[in-house]
């Protein structure tokens, strides 16, 4: 597998864009995306690493937020940093992001208050110039409402997952497995069964759907999941309640 990330500033030079802060931010980002897409938990633990590394070398401890070089870098005057939201999303934006979903996948409390920190620190500035933080009003819009949490198991479920990614579901993180896996609090203590399982945490309340095998997949993804996050009074007659996770 291999990534491609455009060097900013116009740097072309393999060995000056080697430290740029922003290149590991979009780096966690893609991970992510891919774990969602392949269901390999290998892409988590690489993304793990990199953000460990990123506030151990671009951390701004004052504040939380990430500079834009490496701590070992000794030729610049300032360390710059970026909070506003362009054409591309800041670094930082990415960065808190990036740790508010990690502190879901890996339970990590202390990420959390980190991204947290993050929206924080700009205060009424989000609210105030929402078209220079877009991607910072989404991610307070995201811990405001919550974050939903897709968990697909069982066997034979790459037909479930290529449905859910089909439908626009925002907010939300997914995970998908054969087995349940005590390294991912997610994937922990879950029973897959015999047919392909989807449990959902939504606001905080957990529910599970069983999906008979030889019926469509679509109709139990639209209804189990569509009109679960769209129209809460679906979920007394679509999903039994499991104990909260």
């Amino acid at each position: 597998m291999v990534f491609f990330f455009q060097a900013e500033d116009g740097i072309r030079d393999l060995v000056r864009s080697r430290g740029l802060g922003d290149v590991y931010k979009r780096q966690i980002q893609a991970l992510l995306n891919l774990q969602e897409i392949t269901g390999e938990t290998k892409w988590l633990k690489k993304a793990k690493s990199i953000t460990s590394y990123v506030i151990e070398n671009f951390n701004e401890p004052e504040t939380g937020y990430v500079f834009y070089t490496s701590i070992q870098q000794r030729d610049v005057i300032v360390r710059k940093k970026e909070v506003y939201d362009g054409a591309v999303p800041s670094g930082n934006s990415i960065m808190a992001y990036n740790l508010h979903h990690l502190s879901i996948l890996f339970d990590k409390k202390e990420w959390e208050e980190r991204s947290l920190a993050m929206i924080l620190g700009l205060g009424k500035a989000i609210i105030t110039y929402p078209t220079s933080f877009g991607n910072w009003a989404c991610l307070l819009l995201e811990m405001i409402t919550g974050t939903n949490e897709i968990v697909i198991m069982g066997s034979d479920n790459s037909g479930l997952q290529a449905e859910i990614h089909q439908q626009y579901i925002p907010h939300r993180i997914i995970m998908s497995s054969v087995t349940a896996n005590p390294d991912f609090p997610l994937l922990a203590e879950k029973d897959p069964g015999k047919t392909p399982s989807i449990f959902l945490s939504i606001i905080r309340q957990a529910y599970s759907i069983r999906f008979p095998k030889k019926l469509p997949f679509i109709s139990y993804v639209r209804q189990g999941i569509f009109l679960m996050l769209s129209c809460p009074l679906h979920r007394r007659t679509i999903c039994r309640p499991l104990k909260r996770y």
